[in-house]
């Protein structure tokens, strides 16, 4: 997804978009970024506000390629993936 694009103001290459309608996934499971666990760190750089657009852009560009994202909710990882588990199994 060009979300960081969007973010950073790059331009979006085209074979991006492309790959984006080319390759569907049949569901898309959202983690919104959660305060009390954020840490930024050498791959995650971003302060947690960032995080926070970075998300709401990647929400925005699933949404524009006909996905219907789920918010797993916040929880121990166990809880975390049984919410995933249950969405898969249904």
């Amino acid at each position: 997804m060009p979300a960081y694009h969007v973010f950073t103001g790059d331009p979006i290459p085209e074979h991006y978009i492309a790959a984006c309608k080319q390759y569907q996934y049949d569901v898309v499971f959202h983690l919104p970024p959660w305060k009390e666990i954020y840490e930024s760190d050498n791959e995650r750089y971003e302060t947690f506000e960032q995080a926070q657009q970075i998300s709401n852009i990647l929400v925005d560009y699933y949404k524009k390629f006909n996905y219907k994202p789920i918010d797993v909710p916040q929880g121990t990882i166990e809880q975390r993936f049984q919410f995933i588990q249950d969405h898969l199994n249904s």
